[in-house]
């Protein structure tokens, strides 16, 4: 909450700074043209896996749901253009956010039927690319544009489970990987102002939407429905581990410097 706080007050300090003074909506090019950007992002998201073992005599079930706030960069390229004679202005944008990789842990967990302890690791990760329209009304006297975002960010994010079976003195430890990556539609509301000809600030809120996908695991089964050692073929019987791995939604919120290199 502190950082939220800390950052809002930042934002609010950089959208009340004054741009120069300019003679005419010629002089007010920084929004036009090529650009680029960097600044900070703060992105309040998380991850949630529900993992449902065992089949007899009933199902039970782990969850980790988790959330992290947390504090990175961003960094932007793009092209806008505002229409002649008029406010109205559209543009495509590039980005990158990057944070720390966001890791929660579920550990020690056991099935008492089936003599299991296993472990399950969720981690989300810090890099994410998007590509988004940027549409909005340009004020010539000010050099200020608001303006909307519609876009994709790309999300990643995986489990790992890991069982480690004590029914049988033979190794029979199994790990699997559940990957989760997502093309997540995007909207966000922003103000940028104009200080110079090539230098803007900007500051932006953004809305990315979550996704749920669900994987079954074939794991090898060790006990009989008594408890006992399964051998009666010689071999071990199979059954189903179901992971249900869950992208939340996120909000970001950007303050960024943009710098015009070509109209």
């Amino acid at each position: 909450m502190k950082k939220i706080v800390m950052l809002a007050a930042v934002l609010s300090a950089i959208s009340v700074v004054s741009a120069d003074d300019y003679g005419s909506e010629e002089e007010l090019v920084c929004h036009n043209g090529l650009y680029f950007g960097f600044g900070f992002d703060l992105c309040d998201s998380g991850d949630k896996n529900v993992f449902t073992y065992g089949d007899y005599p009933v199902e039970q079930y782990t969850e980790i749901d988790a959330a992290s706030t947390r504090i990175g960069g961003s960094i932007i390229l793009g092209y806008g253009k505002k229409l002649s004679s008029k406010s109205f202005y559209i543009g495509l944008e590039a980005g990158l956010d990057f944070h720390r990789n966001a890791v929660y842990f579920n550990g020690a967990c056991y099935d008492s039927y089936y003599m299991r302890n296993f472990d399950i690791e969720l981690k989300r990760g810090g890099v994410s690319p998007s590509l988004a329209f940027r549409i909005g009304h340009y004020d010539c006297d000010t050099g200020i544009l608001t303006f909307i975002k519609v876009g994709a960010s790309y999300v990643k994010t995986t489990e790992h489970y890991k069982a480690f079976d004590e029914s049988t003195t033979a190794e029979s430890s199994i790990e699997a990987t559940h990957k989760m990556t997502s093309y997540l539609p995007t909207v966000a509301l922003g103000i940028e102002r104009a200080f110079t000809k090539k230098v803007s600030a900007r500051l932006e809120a953004e809305y990315r939407f979550g996704k749920n996908k669900t994987k079954t695991y074939n794991v090898i089964r060790s006990v009989d429905e008594n408890g006992n050692l399964d051998s009666e073929n010689g071999t071990a019987t199979p059954f189903s581990d179901i992971d249900r791995l869950s992208q939340k939604p996120a909000i970001n919120i950007r303050a960024l410097v943009c710098y015009n290199v070509w109209l």
